[in-house]
C-alpha cells in the first residue's frame, strides 16, 4: 500500500467521522463525556447529572464499558470496538454517541509475506482417540463398580426396633406398686418413695434430663429453660411436692389420698405420653446414650 493510498484512506475516515458527528444530536446536558471521543481502550470520564427530583439511573453503553466509581454521578467508559458507540440511560433517557476512530497506522503495519508450502500433514488421531475413550469407559466403569458390589459380604437387612416407651415403664412400675398393698399395709411414706421415683424416671426418658438428680425447684426451672411449656409440669410438681412432704415433712395422708395421687400420676403420664420408634442401628446407638445420660 503506498503513502498516497493511506493518506487518502485516513481522510476519507476523518471526513466520514466528522460527518456522522455533525449529523448527530447534540450531547445532551445530562451526559458528559471527557475526552469527548475517546479511542479505542482509552478510558474516559463520564458524568451524569440528574434531573431535580429524579433518581440517578445507572447509564449502559453499546460497545463500550461503563464502570462504577466511588462517586455516584461519575463513571469510568472504555470504548470496545471501532465505529459507532452509545452510552444512554435506562427508561427512555438522553442518549450519547460518538465514533471510536481505529489507533491503527497504516504505515506502519508489516507488509505482507508470500506464503510457503507447508507440506502435507498427517493424519489427527487425538479426536479419534478421545471419542473410543467416550465409548469404552462408561460401561467399563460400571462393569467394575458392579463386579465389586458381587465381592462385598451381604447386608444385613435393614430392621425396625420399637424402643420401649418411657410412658409404658412407669406406668408398668406404678401397676406393680399399687399391686404390692402398699397402701392397703399402711406403708404410706413407702409408696410415696418408690412412686415419686417413677415419675423423676419417667420425666427423665420422657424429656431427656437427669431428673431423678435435681430438686423440684431445679428441674421446674431447667426444663423451662429448655424450651418446655410450664403449664404441663405443674401437676407433675404438685405431686412431687406431696410426696416430699410425706417423705421428708412427715404428712400421713390417708390411703383415698393416696389412690387419688396415684391415679393423678398416671393421669399426667398419659397426657404427655410419647411413642418412640428406631429404625437404624444410629438411632439405636442414639437411644442408648440417651438412655445412659438420663439415668
Amino acid at each position: 500500500m503506498s503513502k498516497a493510498t493511506a493518506l487518502l484512506l485516513l481522510v476519507g475516515a476523518a471526513l466520514a467521522s466528522w460527518a456522522v458527528a455533525s449529523s448527530a444530536p447534540a450531547a445532551p446536558s445530562r451526559l458528559s463525556l471527557d475526552p469527548p471521543v475517546p479511542a479505542l481502550g482509552e478510558r474516559a470520564r463520564l458524568s451524569v447529572q440528574p434531573s431535580a427530583g429524579d433518581s440517578l439511573p445507572r447509564p449502559q453503553g453499546r460497545n463500550v464499558a461503563v464502570l462504577p466509581t466511588d462517586d455516584p454521578h461519575r463513571f469510568t467508559v472504555v470504548p470496545l470496538q471501532v465505529g459507532m458507540a452509545e452510552i444512554f440511560l435506562p427508561g427512555g433517557g438522553d442518549t450519547l454517541r460518538f465514533v471510536v476512530p481505529s489507533t491503527l497506522d497504516p504505515d506502519s503495519l508489516p507488509s505482507p509475506r508470500p506464503l510457503h508450502g507447508v507440506g502435507i500433514l498427517g493424519p489427527v488421531w487425538w479426536p479419534t482417540i478421545l471419542l473410543a475413550l467416550a465409548i469404552v469407559l462408561p460401561p467399563l466403569i460400571l462393569l467394575v463398580v458392579w463386579l465389586r458390589r458381587r465381592r462385598r459380604q451381604p447386608v444385613a437387612p435393614a430392621f425396625t426396633l420399637v424402643a420401649e416407651a418411657a410412658h409404658r415403664v412407669a406406668l408398668q412400675r406404678l401397676q406393680e406398686i399399687e399391686d404390692a398393698g402398699w397402701i392397703e399395709r399402711g406403708e404410706i411414706e413407702r409408696f410415696h418413695v418408690e412412686a415419686s421415683r417413677v415419675l423423676r424416671a419417667y420425666v427423665a426418658g420422657r424429656y431427656r434430663v437427669p431428673a431423678l438428680d435435681w430438686t423440684r425447684q431445679e428441674l421446674a426451672e431447667r426444663l423451662e429453660a429448655a424450651g418446655y411449656e410450664g403449664e404441663t409440669f405443674i401437676p407433675l410438681l404438685e405431686l412431687l411436692e406431696e410426696a416430699d412432704t410425706v417423705k421428708f415433712a412427715g404428712a400421713r395422708p390417708t390411703q383415698e389420698q393416696a389412690r387419688r395421687w396415684l391415679e393423678r400420676a398416671r393421669d399426667w403420664i398419659h397426657t404427655t405420653k410419647v411413642e418412640l420408634v428406631y429404625t437404624t442401628a444410629d438411632s439405636v446407638d442414639a437411644l442408648r446414650r440417651l438412655q445412659e445420660a438420663g439415668a
